[in-house]
This record gives C-alpha cells, structure tokens and sequence, in this order.
C-alpha cells in the first residue's frame, strides 16, 4: 500500500514526454519540363538525405495539479484504514486466545475435583454393592449409588470434552501445537 502512495507521489512524471528519431534515406525527384519548341527533356534528381528529430514536451493537466493532493491523501486514509483494520483482527485474536487460555486453565483446575468425586462414586458404589449383598441395604439405593457413578462419569466426559475443545480453538488462534498426537 505504501507502494501506491509513493506512486501517487510520482504522478507528475507522466505530464513529461520525450522523443527522438533518426532517419537516413536517398530521394529521387523526376524534374519534367517542357519548353515551346524543345522536345520534353526529362531531368532526375538523386540525393542521400539524413537527418536527426529530438523532441520533447509537457503536457500538464489542471485538474491532475489541483487534485493530487487529495488522492495522495486519499491514498494514505486507504493504508491507514487497512493498517487498523489489521491491527484490530490482530487484537481481536490476542483477547480470543487470552479468553481460551484462562477458559482451558480454569477447566483444568476442576478436573482434578471431578476425577475425585469421580473415583469416590466408585468407590462407594462398590462399597454399597458388598453392603447390598449382605442384604443391609435395598436395591434402590444400590441403584441410586450407580446412578451417582453415571452421573460422575458423565460430567467427567463432559469436561475432557470441554478441554480439547478449548485446547484446540487455543491451537487454531494461535498456530501452535500445544499437545503432540
């Protein structure tokens, strides 16, 4: 884009033309001419000719002058525009990755909680299973500690889920692998 304003600035060497020629050649004239009472005489004329054209000129438009200020002005307001707008997806994607980074590492954090409670539905499911076969308690609540382990399951499927999402749009912002395959 600064191209075009530096071109724009140079506009003005277009108004300046030149040119230059160089010819060589040899001419012949046939000179007929008649005079009363003389038989037409025929006279040939031969010559080597050469010569040389160098030339110039400036052709100026007004309205090239008067407005070249406006489109180099034009021209900057153009770059200008292009730069922020580069500048803003730039900004635009540091706060994206910023967003992702602290959203990966707070889904992190708390998957340390659910692993917990993930492995403490197990183990109480299996602690209900023996209380359930010496018959201390019933079958519903067998069923509701199994319930439980589904639900702990769930939501730690649900959170690796989260977390490779959330690791891979931090990837995909930023261009960098974060986790090898």
């Amino acid at each position: 884009m600064m191209r075009d304003i530096k071109s724009e600035r140079r506009q003005w060497l277009s108004w300046i033309k030149g040119s230059a020629n160089y010819s060589y050649g040899v001419s012949n004239t046939l000179l007929t001419y008649e005079v009363t009472g003389i038989p037409i005489a025929d006279n040939y004329s031969n010559q080597a000719q050469s010569y040389y054209l160098i030339g110039g000129g400036i052709q100026v438009s007004l309205y090239d002058i008067f407005n070249m200020r406006n489109r180099i002005k034009n021209k900057q307001a153009l770059y200008d525009a292009q730069k922020y707008a580069t500048e803003s997806v730039y900004e635009e994607r540091k706060r994206l990755i910023i967003e992702a980074y602290f959203k990966a590492q707070g889904n992190i954090y708390g998957l340390r909680d659910v692993i917990e409670y993930l492995s403490m539905a197990r183990s109480t499911y299996e602690g209900a299973k023996v209380e359930f076969i010496n018959g201390h308690i019933t079958q519903s609540d067998l069923l509701e500690e199994k319930i439980r382990v589904q639900h702990a399951l769930e939501n730690y499927i649900e959170l690796v889920a989260t977390i490779g999402r959330d690791l891979y749009v931090l990837e995909t912002l930023s261009n960098t692998k974060i986790i090898s395959d």
